[in-house]
């Protein structure tokens, strides 16, 4: 998940350098991305030479950079992914409209869950799920934009410690 994750960040990143006429800097980040391409390895090993890689090709600055920061960014959402999975709810990257499974299923059980979502949990991204997605994004003041990306993820993930941290004054039943 790290690698193909990493993968296409690191093509985004080569495609809006080209886009923006900086070839000779796509070109260096695309050396790293054929390097990542080929890996096969643990995911501690991968995230740490990937940022490697980028030094090891004299990339300073600019590509040396932007590889970190996309290895950085990787990095941050696998942990947001594990901590959410071990609150019970097992999401993938790139939930949105229109996108089916059983991360789908997940969020729109989470939405139930702990945020009156009031949806069936059949594992389509339809228009009720992308309507409730967005007034979650609303109500903790991220861009409404329906996708389930990282700043998402991180305020699911706020919002079950805090409910977490909530339950724990509740009296013992006994």
């Amino acid at each position: 998940m790290d690698r193909i994750a990493t993968l296409k960040n690191l093509n985004n990143v080569i495609n809006s350098l080209e886009s923006k006429g900086k070839y000779t800097l796509a070109s260096q980040v695309q050396e790293v991305f054929e390097k990542v391409a080929q890996a096969d390895m643990s995911r501690k090993d991968f995230l740490s030479k990937g940022v490697n890689w980028a030094a090891g090709l004299g990339m300073a600055g600019g590509a040396g950079a932007l590889v970190k920061d996309t290895m950085d960014k990787t990095r941050d959402k696998q942990n947001i992914l594990t901590q959410l999975a071990e609150h019970g709810y097992t999401l993938d990257m790139g939930i949105r409209i229109n996108v089916a499974g059983s991360g789908v299923r997940n969020w729109q059980r989470f939405l139930n869950d702990h945020f009156d979502g009031r949806l069936d949990d059949d594992g389509r991204f339809g228009q009720s799920t992308l309507i409730v997605t967005k007034n979650f994004q609303k109500a903790h003041g991220i861009d409404p934009d329906g996708a389930v990306g990282t700043e998402t993820m991180k305020a699911a993930l706020s919002l079950l410690e805090e409910n977490m941290e909530g339950s724990e004054d509740l009296p013992e039943m006994k």
